[in-house]
């Protein structure tokens, strides 16, 4: 795989002149960046190919493009489900209206694995029973063996271990006969999950013993590290299984023991297979597998202050005494230290239901007195999925791809940090910084927009800013440009005059010199 990432990227830098199917090396790149599990370098792949299409007037490479597309937003760090759908469903209406059904199994696939994703199991089975209906058709054996693999995927996840290993077996002799190993490694690995599952462990110590040699032998790392189009849903797995055979008690094999050593799993913690969120923006609360927490099952509030504080201060490990002095600042000395010890236990039961009291906690480290949050990668925190797609709106030029970015950074921020509990001192300055981070998304989406000139949606923008924050000056700019451009001066110097007021009244100053060269623009 990588040695064709290396040949492709050689293939891309090439003038188009220069290769006969140039115009679709960028969608097998997408395909082999899927592969290895690399989504943004697949949906910047994908991109591409899109544009293509719409260049030639290609609606197959168009096509192609879309399905690739999906299964980047599928591998993002922070996976877009609704937008991999909307992408799979847009492929599958473009090809219908050139009637080629020969490539729609592959968006009924990702559709299958989006719907089960979502918690829709009927339309899930529904998708698995269409994609396979078409490569029976064209006797597609290998893409076959991919849906029959989706569908094991499922089917583990839901624990209906009898028809995922009648699966395996028709999966792996089509995958033998095409001669995919990478295949035949995923085979292993579900083999080895039902095992595990079944607490079978003649089977499992076999099964397990020959996943990691087939990583290893062939240079599938990248599986045990990245999200996968086929792969776990939870990469929590690959350490539960590393537990589960260590308690079976006989000597591990070299394989294993090199597969425990890659992934520093640690002997001592307690690793769960449920999927966690957190959402910190507006009320925190925090999903399991699919069910989110009742207020109850988290038992006090300071559990989720506890929450908060560590996570607003993961960088570094805290002193208990400093944490407790920040949650309880009345409180007296003597019982900070009881307090302390029963909020962090309810917090490590919300956490880690399943860890014994003996067990090292995953995501809440101890060093003498002081406490670190991490393992974040592990838990899907909103606020981090906010940063990761801010970051990549903000450093893309593109307004067409930065706005992509940038809708799934707004999509996260719901409220304010810990919106609920706006009284607490010590989260003011980490609260206002990702208010900061916010109005300048929507600034950015407003200079998109302006440079696409799409003035309504600026002004719709820079509304939006100047209401989060009313000192906010280039929202006034963006307001005042926008109506000028779309003739309504009046409208302009009105948001003039009331950026003219707020600077007076508030910082009792006047607009910056970028402002009066906007007024001088409306005036004439």
């Amino acid at each position: 795989m990588q040695e064709a990432k290396e040949l492709l990227g050689k293939r891309l830098e090439l003038p188009p002149q220069l290769v006969a199917t140039h115009r679709e090396s960028e969608l097998l790149a997408a395909f082999v960046y899927t592969l290895l599990g690399e989504g943004k370098d697949a949906w910047y792949a994908a991109q591409h190919g899109i544009q293509r299409g719409l260049r030639e007037k290609s609606v197959f490479i168009e096509a192609v493009g879309y399905i690739r597309k999906a299964h980047a937003l599928l591998l993002m760090e922070y996976s877009d489900y609704q937008g991999a759908c909307h992408a799979y469903e847009k492929a599958l209406t473009l090809m219908n209206t050139i009637n080629i059904s020969r490539v729609k199994a592959e968006p009924y696939m990702g559709l299958a694995i989006v719907k089960h994703m979502l918690g829709d199991m009927e339309a899930a089975k529904k998708y698995l029973a269409l994609g396979l209906q078409e490569t029976e058709q064209v006797q597609d054996a290998w893409m076959t063996a991919l849906i029959l693999l989706a569908e094991v995927k499922i089917n583990v996840s839901q624990h209906e271990t009898a028809q995922a290993k009648e699966l395996l077996i028709k999966a792996q002799q089509l995958f033998q006969e095409c001669g995919d190993r990478n295949g035949l490694m995923h085979v292993l690995f579900y083999q080895s999950v039902i095992a595990f599952q079944e607490k079978s462990i003649e089977q499992f110590q076999s099964l397990f013993q020959q996943f990691p040699q087939s990583c290893m032998t062939n240079g599938y790392h990248y599986f045990l590290q990245k999200k996968m189009i086929l792969g776990p849903s939870n990469q929590m797995i690959f350490y539960e299984l590393l537990q589960y055979s260590q308690q079976c008690g006989s000597e591990e094999h070299a394989a294993i023991v090199g597969l425990r050593q890659f992934l520093q799993a640690e002997d001592s913690m307690s690793y769960s297979h449920d999927e966690i969120q957190l959402q910190l923006f507006g009320s925190v609360s925090l999903i399991r597998g699919q069910r989110k927490l009742e207020d109850k099952e988290w038992q006090r509030d300071k559990a989720k202050e506890l929450f908060v504080y560590l996570y607003c201060h993961r960088h570094r490990f805290t002193p208990k005494e400093e944490i407790a002095q920040a949650l309880w600042p009345e409180r007296s000395v003597e019982s900070l230290d009881r307090d302390f010890k029963v909020v962090l236990n309810t917090l490590l039961k919300v956490l880690e239901p399943q860890r014994h009291a003996r067990q090292d906690s995953l995501f809440i480290q101890r060093k003498n007195n002081m406490y670190q949050l991490q393992h974040i990668s592990f838990l899907q925190i909103d606020v981090e999925r906010f940063h990761y797609y801010f970051h990549l709106g903000m450093e893309e030029f593109d307004p067409e791809l930065s706005n992509e970015w940038l809708q799934l950074a707004l999509a996260s921020y719901t409220d304010a940090l810990y919106a609920e509990k706006k009284q607490l001192d010590w989260l003011t300055q980490d609260r206002e910084k990702l208010q900061y981070l916010y109005i300048e998304v929507l600034e950015r989406l407003a200079q998109n927009a302006t440079r696409q000139q799409q003035y309504k949606k600026t002004i719709g923008y820079a509304e939006r800013m100047v209401r989060e924050d009313p000192l906010w000056e280039e929202g006034y700019r963006l307001l005042m440009y926008s109506h000028y451009q779309l003739q309504n001066r009046s409208l302009a110097l009105k948001w003039y005059e009331k950026c003219v007021q707020q600077l007076q009244q508030e910082l009792n100053t006047t607009p910056m010199e970028s402002t009066m060269a906007v007024y001088d623009l409306i005036m004439g």
